[in-house]
């Protein structure tokens, strides 16, 4: 399969832009494009990228650059405080307890902001067990 023959169906991550990673921690900047399958029927006439896929995304990530592989058991101040729309360049930064038993996580960007404080998406910590 050619990358252009790629339907919008099947793309499910967000494009990393770059990546800063350390043996606890990793920032990624990415571009969440508007091919991404989750806009769809989320809603129409304002689409945004659904908490869950958020929440996936972080664990994914974790798990890809932090090696944590443990499963997620729970997710602890879990916050959603601003849409993530298509086309749009966040941070995800993710931060892991040195145990391994924890990471925190969020969403947020430099490029908004709200009486000059960068605008968080949403934020949470993964409890591994």
């Amino acid at each position: 399969m050619t990358s252009a023959s790629v339907d919008a169906a099947e793309v499910t991550r967000a494009d990393v832009i770059d990546s800063v990673v350390s043996p606890q921690a990793v920032a990624l900047t990415l571009f969440v494009s508007s091919r991404i399958c989750y806009f769809a029927g989320h809603f129409s006439q304002f689409p945004i990228l659904p908490g869950v896929v958020q929440l996936d995304w972080a664990v994914r990530y974790a798990r890809e650059y932090l090696l944590l592989t443990l499963p997620v058991m729970a997710v602890d101040r879990l916050k959603f405080t601003w849409p993530i729309q298509p086309n749009m360049q966040v941070k995800l930064t993710i931060e892991a307890e040195s145990s391994g038993k924890s990471a925190a996580f969020r969403f947020w960007t430099d490029s908004l902001t709200v009486e000059g404080a960068p605008v968080n998406f949403s934020q949470g910590r993964l409890v591994y067990g």
